[in-house]
């Protein structure tokens, strides 16, 4: 009987533990889409050429608010 609950307690920790993984994994994924939705919008708002030193801001902010 102790073995049997052993065994439960091993799969539900397993179980918890690729859950918890797939989670944070699927945070991560969500957080690069939003970054890279971020470069997105200054590479058109600001042409490299023309603006330059704005880019370089939005780049800045973009990395600042998603944590790259």
């Amino acid at each position: 009987m102790k073995e049997k609950i052993k065994i439960y307690i091993i799969l539900v920790l397993i179980v918890g533990g690729l859950v918890g993984g797939f989670l944070i994994w699927q945070g991560y994924q969500k957080t690069e889409r939003q970054y890279q939705a971020c470069l997105n919008v200054c590479a058109a708002k600001y042409n490299y050429f023309d603006f330059p030193s704005e880019r370089n801001v939005c780049i800045a902010e973009c990395k600042e608010k998603y944590a790259k």
